[in-house]
């Protein structure tokens, strides 16, 4: 599986590139909060939802597997580090047949997430949306319940939001 490079962005200073592949994060301690099996999608930015032909402007990145849904753990190291409790959330998707890590995005403050359908879930990066389409709606709705309930409870920052769905 190949890596695209326009998704790969300056690498911070745990070695964790943004919104890209990973290099580090097995370095660092973290906790999995949810698990599921999914594929990436994005789109351009500036996509409008309501527009009718939305859904047809999602492209496949070629990147399956499973996602992990999991925030870093801080230690004597990282505590020195300028890291928001928002920033140190993030999803993972490790390809199925090497278990290698194939993409990455650690959450931004103001980070807003979306269960769009239940099998196809939302969230806007830096340069685009993305989506996640999940191979199975029961791990789906777990997965989405977990993301809620930590940008809903005081377990996450005030800076975290979540849409449920209409």
């Amino acid at each position: 599986m190949s890596v695209d490079y326009n998704f790969v962005s300056a690498i911070n200073p745990r070695g964790v590139e943004r919104n890209g592949s990973i290099s580090g994060l097995e370095q660092n301690p973290y906790a999995v909060l949810a698990v599921a099996g999914a594929r990436v999608y994005h789109t351009k930015l500036n996509s409008k939802e309501k527009d009718k032909d939305s859904n047809s402007q999602w492209i496949y990145s070629r990147w399956k597997g499973t996602l992990t849904f999991g925030r870093d753990i801080e230690t004597p190291n990282t505590a020195a580090l300028d890291i928001t409790e928002t920033e140190r959330h993030w999803f993972r998707l490790a390809d199925d047949e090497t278990g290698r890590t194939v993409w990455m995005f650690k959450f931004p403050e103001n980070f807003q997430y979306s269960v769009d359908r239940p099998f196809f879930h939302v969230f806007q990066g830096r340069t685009r949306r993305y989506g996640f389409l999940f191979n199975d709606d029961d791990e789906a709705s777990v997965f989405g319940q977990k993301v809620m309930d930590r940008l809903y409870t005081g377990r996450g920052s005030p800076s975290l939001i979540a849409q449920r769905p209409t």
